[in-house]
């Protein structure tokens, strides 16, 4: 009998397992066009750098002797260290293997104490409100100029910034996300120079630039423009295997021995050195002649596929405007002329008439993230699907769709509690029809991009009622809230918390 239900138990678990390996490995040799991250396309085949690595478990290893360790480097590795740091012109660079996501956590724990006050760009990524929570961090927002066309959430403005530090004194760290997911990029140089005038370390999250060093046509990296912590993506738009990137270190505000430690807190005790070598290659070849080359031809097309969108009649392409200080021309960010709340068409559109799958469709637009891994071919599947459905827009003169002026972006709420005095009180659940003016218990975002348009602690509004009603009724699953359906939401018991 054990033996029966060990050969049955055998049986039902490789089922299960192959289920994801299958499936990976289908969506692999599938007509399917990736315009999404990671930034390598899986489009290595032709570059005789990459040869060097054989299948990843041939060298999947520990920290044996003569390997080093990334979170106290001494030797190769700490050689490797070194010469990014000096390819950047900081301080000090560190490897990331757990994603940006640690980086960020490691950045605001090096510059905080338990309960400090902390000042950050209202569109920034939840992982950066999860450090606010751990920290126990009183938070002030700085918001975004907004894009009234298209929905955008634009650039931070300078001025806001040094507003808020005259105002609060308190304030012992600054933190903002450039480039945005859509690729907008802030005037980085002149927050930090507004951010040392206060005697506060700025912090940015550059997760979506990694590429900036490497180009003509891109703005300039944060690292160049003077903030003192950086955090990249390497996966997002490099060839480099998913969960990889950097951490940069520079100027005299922040004390690199305790991002050290933050790092190895946050980030695993067991550093792959799979992906350890896989930033190790991305970096190589970006350096290579080779490199340059992908690079050049990469700008090249990336212009030549704007100018096409953009003489289609009924599509809309994002470039920089008013609201911007600069923007990142990788990022295809496109929706329909005139009509809202099209976003999940146009990505439904894409893959099943045309096999293309974009990085993320919002309730207004989809975008397209390249990188230099991107083939001709590519760029022109997209151009024809957008062709094609620019066309069929033509033909039936927009009656297929009801004009609507509804666009959404992130509304200012009224914070009345720390996100971290959230997560410790009572709540209680009830009707998203019935919560107005309540506190919310909970984060509400869509994922991607994972930028909160509730976060714990503020006031709820009509607003921002009708903005998860409307994100439900288009079709998207909002992340963060308990209930999956989204007709409740945890609200903070006052009563019982004061």
């Amino acid at each position: 009998m054990y033996y029966v239900l060990r050969i049955s138990m055998y049986y039902v678990l490789g089922e299960i397992m192959s289920k994801l390996v299958n499936k990976l490995v289908e969506n692999s040799k599938s007509n399917m066009y990736p315009l999404h991250m990671p930034g390598h396309k899986r489009n290595l085949k032709n570059l005789k750098l990459f040869h060097k690595i054989d299948f990843p478990y041939a060298i999947d290893i520990t920290e044996i002797k003569g390997f080093d360790d990334m979170h106290h480097p001494e030797d190769i590795l700490k050689e490797f260290v070194e010469g990014i740091a000096n390819l950047y012109g900081c301080k000090k660079s560190f490897m990331l293997v757990n994603g940006s996501t640690g980086g960020i956590l490691s950045a605001i724990t090096s510059v905080t104490e338990i309960g400090d006050e902390i000042l950050i760009s209202r569109n920034c990524h939840k992982s950066i409100y999860n450090s606010v929570i751990l920290r126990n961090l009183k938070p002030s927002y700085v918001y975004p100029q907004y894009n009234s066309k298209t929905g955008i959430c634009t650039s931070i403005l300078p001025n806001d910034v040094e507003k808020q530090l005259e105002i609060n004194r308190n304030i012992k760290a600054v933190v903002i996300v450039s480039p945005t997911y859509e690729g907008v990029v802030s005037n980085i140089k002149e927050i930090a120079r507004i951010c040392h005038k206060y005697n506060v370390p700025l912090i940015v999250d550059e997760a979506h630039g990694a590429h900036f060093l490497y180009g003509d046509s891109f703005p300039k990296s944060a690292v160049q423009c003077g903030a003192d912590i950086v955090i990249q993506s390497l996966h997002k738009t490099l060839p480099a295997l998913t969960q990889t990137g950097l951490l940069h270190v520079q100027g005299n505000l922040v004390d690199i021995e305790k991002v050290q430690e933050n790092l190895a807190l946050y980030q695993t005790s067991s550093p792959s050195y799979v992906f350890m070598s896989s930033i190790e290659l991305c970096i190589e070849f970006l350096t290579s002649k080779e490199g340059n080359e992908y690079m050049g031809s990469y700008e090249v097309q990336l212009q030549s596929i704007r100018q096409k969108i953009k003489q289609l009649n009924n599509i809309w392409l994002l470039d920089k405007d008013e609201t911007m200080f600069d923007y990142d021309c990788s990022k295809l960010v496109f929706g329909i002329k005139n009509q809202y709340g099209k976003g999940a068409y146009i990505g439904e559109y894409l893959r099943e008439q045309h096999q293309i799958e974009v990085e993320m469709c919002s309730y207004n637009y989809g975008i397209a993230m390249t990188s230099l891994m991107d083939s001709e071919s590519g760029f022109l599947r997209l151009y024809d699907g957008l062709k094609q459905l620019n066309d069929r827009l033509e033909q039936c003169h927009n009656k297929e769709y009801n004009e609507t002026d509804e666009l959404l972006g992130i509304t200012s709420l009224k914070q009345v509690y720390t996100p971290y005095e959230c997560k410790r009180w009572k709540k209680k659940r009830v009707s998203i029809n019935n919560c107005e003016g309540k506190i919310s218990g909970e984060m509400a975002y869509i994922y991607p991009p994972g930028i909160p348009f509730i976060v714990y602690g503020e006031k709820l509004t009509k607003e921002v009622i009708d903005c998860v009603k409307k994100y439900k009724q288009a079709g998207f699953h909002i992340h963060g809230l308990k209930d999956d359906t989204a007709n409740f939401i945890d609200i903070v018991e006052e009563n019982e918390n004061m």
